[in-house]
């Protein structure tokens, strides 16, 4: 018991250190817990692959893993 309890408040901690970068914006308007920001364009890259969530996922992190690291090219 003491041993879950410990993990539990290790995982809360750890989870609210851990920084995520946010890409910068502009504030446009806000109102109460809502607000329009503006943000920079971006470049995405995306694939559409069909299966269940497993399958899915395996293959299109693996196609856009070979883009990334240059195995798309012929």
């Amino acid at each position: 018991m003491k041993i879950s309890y410990l993990l539990f408040i290790f995982i809360l901690i750890s989870n609210s250190l851990m920084a995520t970068d946010e890409p910068e914006f502009k504030l446009i308007l806000k109102e109460d817990k809502f607000e329009i920001r503006e943000y920079a364009p971006k470049i995405i890259a995306q694939v559409e692959v069909f299966g269940d969530f497993d399958d899915a996922s395996s293959k299109g992190f693996k196609i856009l893993a070979d883009y990334i690291f240059g195995n798309n090219i012929q």
